[in-house]
């Protein structure tokens, strides 16, 4: 009861800031009907809020409108303190986190109160978070906390031993960050275009000897998790997806063995990157089946589960389901979240819509076409996805019957850029295929020509090995399965055209 009678004293003596949440029972304030406007998309711009809200266009936005929109904004802010994210969704370890430090700023607050003994209180409840979550950082700014209130209380023997306690967590907090930021770079730096990948593979190694020898020291689940993506992304990118499998496999047994802890171990990622390996190791009727077991666990709103899609939906294009495909691709672009993704997110979504449409309707939007071309980060990335969008252009010229005056202009085109952009041997399949595209544009799409001319290559494209990603981008349809549509259209042409004779 002595606490709670301080914490009201506080609260008394102090009080509490004024119109700090919006009042949304209140309808008929400027505050809450911008809220309710902007929620239920009433309103599309400024002009529209200023029309709605104070019944008059005006040529400039007005200072109290301005002024309107910073108090709405800040009390938004305000009100995360107040977000319920105690959604399975979300994640536990997400919500323990928040939970800690939220405990930690009010110790905070009491602290520069000079109210020690609640600090105790609470500090006591983000340590027993911290520990069983393995949040060794919010351990040694909780100790921190503790030492300074033991200091103030004069009392050498506590101080003492939490001075020792935070010794020993700098150690393990020190080498979390260094295995962060090794991992961060890596994974970032991988993450973009193919050519940085490439450069990146013979230093990936001995940056995974340091992530190991740190987690083997430490063994805080951190460390593991950032040993974990690293090593994980060197067997991708050289293109050893069974070992990702097995890998994953490894991960699950530590956490069975409590090497790991099982209570923040994300098994989200874990099946996520199980699932990309079967796709890449060709293992599509388990991958697909693991990819709809897994959907539930990702939330609809988070980035987590349009990655999951995208691996879905590329699984049910190399399994040639494109029933399927279509269905979740219908999904991920119901879904309003998109709209928040980065932009290189994006433009990859609009290669998979186009890609999608190119095997399901036997059509290419040249309007979409044209806007890939000029994509902020496809448009740059010639030995990655501007490699899809020449092989969309291809089909584009198959699919609208162009004529073959205009056919000299893209092999040209496509010669030099494959002198250009794909010299390295670990693409030969990228190659290949230009080879066949080249073949078809001097041959005119005609069909026995190119069926025939083209079918050496066509086996060598059919034995020839997907290179890892250090050296090219997933392709979104296997090449084979676009040479068979194209050879098919062809050919449907061709008998068209001699049954109109």
């Amino acid at each position: 009861m002595d606490r709670i009678k301080r914490l009201i004293t506080l609260l008394e003596q102090r009080g509490m800031q004024p119109n700090f949440l919006i009042n949304l029972e209140d309808t008929s304030s400027h505050e809450s009907r911008l809220y309710f406007m902007v929620r239920d998309e009433a309103i599309l711009s400024d002009k529209d809020a200023v029309q709605e809200l104070y019944g008059k266009q005006l040529n400039a936005v007005p200072t109290s409108y301005r002024m309107l929109k910073s108090r709405v904004k800040k009390k938004l802010f305000n009100q995360l303190h107040l977000l319920n994210l105690h959604d399975k969704n979300f994640g536990e370890r997400k919500q323990m986190r928040l939970e800690a430090e939220s405990l930690q700023y009010r110790a905070s607050i009491l602290f520069n109160l000079d109210e020690y003994d609640l600090v105790i209180e609470l500090v006591e409840k983000v340590l027993q978070i911290a520990k069983e979550y393995d949040f060794y950082d919010l351990q040694l700014n909780a100790t921190d906390l503790l030492k300074g209130v033991y200091y103030y209380k004069k009392d050498i023997k506590k101080l003492s031993f939490y001075t020792d306690v935070a010794e020993r967590l700098k150690d393990i907090v020190l080498a979390e960050r260094e295995a962060q930021s090794i991992s961060r770079k890596f994974r970032l730096e991988s993450g973009y275009f193919v050519d940085n990948r490439y450069e990146l593979l013979s230093k990936i190694e001995e940056a995974i000897s340091r992530l190991k020898e740190l987690w083997e020291r430490n063994r805080t689940y951190r460390t593991f998790e950032y040993y974990y993506l690293v090593q994980i992304q060197l067997y991708e990118q050289q293109g050893d997806f069974t070992s990702v499998i097995e890998f994953t496999k490894y991960a699950d047994k530590l956490v069975a063995d409590g090497m790991v802890n099982k209570n923040i171990f994300d098994r989200s990622m874990n099946i996520f990157l199980c699932v990309y390996a079967h796709l890449r190791a060709e293992l599509y009727d388990k991958g697909l089946e693991l990819a709809a077991q897994a959907l539930p666990l990702y939330d609809k709103h988070s980035g987590n589960w349009f990655a999951h899609m995208e691996n879905y939906i590329l699984l049910a294009l190399y399994k040639q389901d494109y029933t399927l495909a279509s269905n979740l691709i219908e999904q991920v672009n119901k879904n309003k979240f998109s709209q928040s993704l980065p932009e290189l997110v994006k433009e990859r979504w609009c290669l998979i819509n186009a890609f999608i449409d190119l095997v399901t309707k036997h059509t290419v939007s040249s309007k979409l076409l044209d806007e890939l071309k000029e994509a902020s980060y496809i448009s740059k990335d010639k030995q990655g996805f501007y490699v899809y969008v020449n092989v969309l252009e291809f089909m584009y010229l198959l699919f609208n019957h162009q004529t073959s005056d205009v056919f000299e202009t893209y092999i040209d085109r496509y010669r030099k850029y494959a002198a250009r952009y794909l010299k390295n041997d670990k693409v030969e399949r990228i190659k290949i295929f230009y080879k066949l595209m080249t073949l078809a544009l001097r041959e005119a799409f005609d069909y026995e020509k190119c069926a025939a001319k083209g079918e050496a290559l066509f086996q060598k494209l059919k034995v020839t090995k997907a290179p890892g990603e250090a050296y090219a981008e997933v392709e979104i349809v296997p090449y084979e399965h676009l040479w068979e549509l194209a050879l098919d259209i062809m050919k449907q042409r061709h008998q068209d055209s001699v049954a109109e004779a």
